[in-house]
């Protein structure tokens, strides 16, 4: 085994590495190898492919590229990649480690880059300047190199598998679901993603990789793949919303990591497979699923040279397990190179190690430390392998956990303390993460981390976002028995819920900083650390009042990710599980308010949320709360508001107004104002309704903005245009109240707020557009509502476009597609329909409207009775006429001109009035006090018909 000089230093080569210029060019690429870099696009290619790269490893990668065949020192490198900021030579090492991985460095022995001790870094390969490329082409180049992938990029070659990928490729040919089964560290992931994207241009909507091994409860399965597919969880039924998607789709589902979670990965399979015709399994787990129409694919060990044999160095290369071994140990040490005199050596490695490739990989990484030598006598001192005539009679895994435990035994204590304690964390990590969970007072949990790092027992990955860190599946499953057995397992796991609660507070503080698809890419990930910390604190030995407190404290992570069901059941397991101490307590009061909310996105005004609700006031105003009264009175007004409760709503809203007042909040007042004209104008008072929107609109209520985190559910401006444009059109101003309507949207998408949007297009934008006869608005904005309360898995607000849809049926002349009644709706969208046609009136809305439940459409209502009673021959033309004049004066004193006019209308077209000169007169009035509306329905028919009377 000997070293390989820099090619510096063997004169000749250093001229051959320099760069050979072309034409200039602003933009000029340089190509290397088999790659080209386009420093201007940041953008590396690898025979017309993308290659993924970090920002850091980027930046180096240009620097090299630049002064190819030339030594670049460390510290010249840290100042090009980090030019205002102080740091340590380790994370230079980190993100060369990941540049060197992306270019393949050491397989077939390629060799990009070499490290000069004590001087730094020099790219050793011929590079050739090319032409600067015109702008056009620019962005497909950077389309190019930023195009996502569905499946994970290979950070490394997948050695002596070709076999094995073309078998699952050729039963995937034939069969629908394919398990590729062997123990663990056997290489069954990267078999299957290699085997998954040569299929890929066979899938018409290509493949999809989850990994299971995050998941502690099967139950998750069904949201683990939604997420993975891009998919919002649009009803209480995950698995539901799947099969929607997936329909009509032709596409291959990776399932990584099933084993823990076998039986439910079974019957997730077979339903799914049994409800979406066209799409592939194609599932990795260290025992068969057993489903049905399932077929085996065994994978077992890499082939390893024979034996006493006497093969040389090159003759060995040929088999996988020799090969796999030599790259690794050539990635984990700068000019490492071995002969002929090594072949034996590496051989007798791979066969003790029964040519498993996690188990090759680890120890491979160890020959820097101790060389080959010292690496066979560490195997015979510290691990029990079996012979070959045992293999059969101890199971693989066994080989690998000697193996994980060998490596184990290699750390010093302070690095075996920290590899266990990081076994905590289900995803990745980042330094300050691992030092607050895995604190130690021997040593540095900096150091430790580094050390596990270049031991291959922690994986660093370099992304724009920093720095993180994970361990493999195997390597955290063995770390954790052995926490298991530790006796601060239950210090580590508290450490972890409290990591988990900083990481919450962070990720809720950024969701109104963020776009929500860059706040899932940096939040996301957390859900499976939240599971497993939840998982320990609800335990036998954990710790229910810190459970109670993550749950309560994560709302902005659970609504963030639209896993809404799934926080609901938390809540409720929460309070099921709450410590006598919390009752009566804060704790309780923030779980109570937050089950309540989550209940209303869900199923609206369920009465549960009531309940709950009910109990977060009680205890606030216990506890002389006024910050969480405030809260809970809003929810409740809200919830009310949807259960048609309207005079309750008003009780809540001058409770919420007291309460402002002690809360000496200025910006509360205009939160008040709001709410009341939104409960005056329900109440059918709509002069005081208005006169409350516009002072909800004041310019110094600019200031007022709803935050993801404080429970006022929509943004404040949206919101209260929302409610003025509905007034507007009630009070005869209907081409104000369009405006108005439009305006409430276009401010709901100026802040990105989907909420927002959805209601101010439920409640504004389509009920306004079809009062005013605008087909063609009233389609757009329904289409518009669907979209967006389905995009972010609002599942209360998908109910409102069938609502709408069925209303512009019946106005285009087909009879009601459902019975509103039967139909599981909400009242409020009972009472919305009641105003869009005579024939969506049922009984629900008239027995409200007898009992003065209903007012703010009570007029409309009434006229819509009498119509029918009377086509019907179910009362007389002077009991109609009695009605139609009920309905005219109720309006009236609402000062609704839109229902008054409506009633007026009616009664001169049916002819129900004995003095017709004075009608056609109050209607000829009422017309002029409408303002605009010149091209909605109601008015044009009204003109239409007075003009037909006058012409008689």
């Amino acid at each position: 085994m000997a070293h390989l000089p820099c090619p510096l230093e063997a004169a000749p080569a250093g001229r051959a590495a320099a760069v050979r210029h072309g034409p200039d060019g602003a933009s000029a690429e340089y190509r290397f190898g088999p790659f080209v870099l386009s420093p201007a696009r940041r953008a590396l290619l690898q025979a017309g492919e993308p290659v993924r790269l970090g920002s850091r490893a980027m930046d180096i990668l240009v620097a090299l590229v630049e002064q190819a065949g030339e030594i670049v020192g460390k510290d010249a490198l840290m100042r090009r990649v980090w030019p205002s900021a102080v740091v340590e030579e380790g994370a230079l090492r980190v993100h060369m480690t990941a540049l060197r991985k992306a270019l393949g460095e050491g397989q077939s022995g390629a060799r990009f880059i070499t490290n000069v001790p004590m001087r730094g870094y020099c790219l050793v390969v011929p590079v050739v300047r090319l032409a600067a490329r015109p702008e056009t082409q620019g962005p497909a180049l950077q389309d190019a190199a930023q195009e996502p992938s569905a499946l994970p990029a290979p950070l490394t070659r997948v050695i002596g598998r070709d076999e094995a990928i073309a078998a699952v490729c050729g039963a995937l040919a034939e069969r629908r679901l394919v398990t590729l089964v062997g123990p663990g560290g056997m290489g069954k992931t990267t078999v299957a993603l290699a085997a998954a994207d040569r299929l890929r241009a066979q899938q018409a909507d290509g493949v999809r990789f989850v990994d299971l091994g995050a998941l502690a409860d099967g139950s998750l399965i069904p949201s683990a793949l939604a997420t993975a597919l891009g998919v919002p969880l649009r009803t209480e039924d995950p698995f539901r919303d799947l099969l929607a998607w997936l329909a009509n789709r032709r596409l291959l589902v990776v399932l990584d990591n099933c084993e823990h979670l076998v039986a439910d990965a079974a019957r997730f399979v077979e339903m799914l497979l049994a409800g979406a015709r066209q799409v592939q399994v194609l599932a990795t787990s260290r025992e068969p699923l057993r489903a049905r129409g399932e077929w085996v694919q065994r994978l077992g060990s890499l082939q390893t040279p024979p034996p006493d044999e006497g093969l040389d160095y090159a003759q060995s290369l040929a088999y996988p397990a020799f090969e796999l071994f030599v790259e690794r140990a050539a990635a984990s040490l700068d000019g490492i190179s071995f002969g002929d005199a090594d072949a034996a050596a590496i051989t007798s490695a791979c066969r003790r190690l029964d040519g498993m490739p996690l188990a090759i990989e680890l120890v491979a990484a160890q020959v820097g430390f101790f060389g080959l030598a010292g690496l066979l006598e560490k195997l015979d001192d510290h691990l029990s392998l079996p012979t070959l005539g045992l293999r059969t009679a101890l199971p693989r895994h066994q080989t690998l956990r000697a193996t994980l435990e060998w490596s184990h035994q290699l750390l010093a204590a302070p690095e075996q303390r920290v590899l266990r304690r990081l076994s905590v964390f289900r995803d990745r990590f980042s330094l300050q993460a691992a030092e607050r969970v895995a604190q130690s007072d021997e040593q540095s949990v900096a150091r430790a981390v580094m050390g596990l790092v270049h031991k291959s027992l922690v994986v660093a990955d370099a992304s724009d976002d920093g720095v993180h860190y994970r361990l493999l599946e195997t390597t955290r499953s063995y770390a954790r028995e052995l926490l298991q057995a530790d006796n601060d397992h239950a210090d580590i796991g508290r450490r972890h819920c409290l990591y988990c609660l900083a990481a919450v507070a962070t990720a809720a503080a950024e969701l109104d900083t963020l776009l929500p698809r860059r706040w899932r890419d940096r939040h996301g990930r957390l859900v499976d650390d939240m599971r497993a910390a939840l998982a320990w604190a609800f335990g036998a030995h954990g710790d229910a009042h810190l459970g109670a407190r993550l749950v309560a404290e994560s709302p902005a992570l659970w609504f963030g990710l639209w896993l809404v069901k799934e926080y609901q059941g938390r809540l409720a397991l929460a309070l099921e599980r709450l410590p006598p101490q919390d009752s009566g307590g804060t704790l309780e009061m923030q779980l109570s308010l937050e089950f309540a909310q989550a209940t209303v996105a869900l199923r609206g005004g369920a009465p549960e949320a009531l309940q709950a609700l009910e109990r977060s006031l009680e205890i606030a105003r216990a506890l002389a709360s006024p910050g969480d009264e405030l809260r809970a009175l809003w929810v409740r007004y809200g919830t009310r508001l949807l259960r048609g409760e309207y005079a309750g709503a008003l009780d809540d809203t001058e409770a919420y107004g007291q309460a402002a007042q002690r809360a000496a909040d200025p910006q509360l007042a205009y939160i008040h104002h709001r709410m009341r004209a939104v409960c005056l104008h329900f109440l059918g008072q709509q002069v005081p309704a208005q006169q409350h929107a516009e002072q909800a609109l004041h310019p110094l209520a600019e200031a007022v903005r709803y935050t993801r985190g404080n429970g006022y559910q929509f943004e404040h401006r949206p919101a209260s245009l929302t409610h003025l444009a509905r007034i507007l059109w009630l009070r005869g101003r209907p081409d104000e109240a369009m405006r108005l309507a439009q305006e409430a949207v276009e401010a709901a998408k100026a802040v990105d707020h989907a909420l927002s949007l959805a209601y101010a297009l439920a409640f504004a934008a389509c009920p306004v557009a079809l009062w005013c006869g605008n087909a063609v608005a009233a389609s757009a904005y329904v289409e518009e509502l669907d979209e967006c309360s389905r995009e972010h898995g609002l599942v209360f607000w998908q109910s409102w476009p069938r609502v709408y849809r069925a209303a512009m049926q019946v106005q285009a002349g087909a009879p009601p597609p459902f019975d509103p009644e039967q139909a599981g709706l909400q009242v409020g969208q009972i009472d919305v329909l009641a105003t869009l046609h005579v024939d969506l009136v049922g009984p629900t809305v008239l027995r409200r409207a007898a009992h003065d439940l209903v007012r703010w459409c009570a007029p409309e209502v009434r006229r819509a009775q009498a119509m029918r009673a009377l086509a019907a021959g179910e009362l007389s033309r002077a009991r109609a006429a009695e009605m139609l004049s009920a309905a005219i004066a109720l309006a009236a004193g609402q000062g609704a001109l839109a229902w008054e006019l409506r009633a007026r209308t009616t009664v001169l077209e049916l002819d129900l009035c004995r003095d017709a000169a004075c009608v056609r007169a109050e209607l000829a009035e009422l017309l002029g006090r409408v303002q605009g509306g010149a091209g909605t329905a109601d008015v044009r028919r009204a003109r239409a018909l007075l003009g037909r009377l006058v012409a008689r």
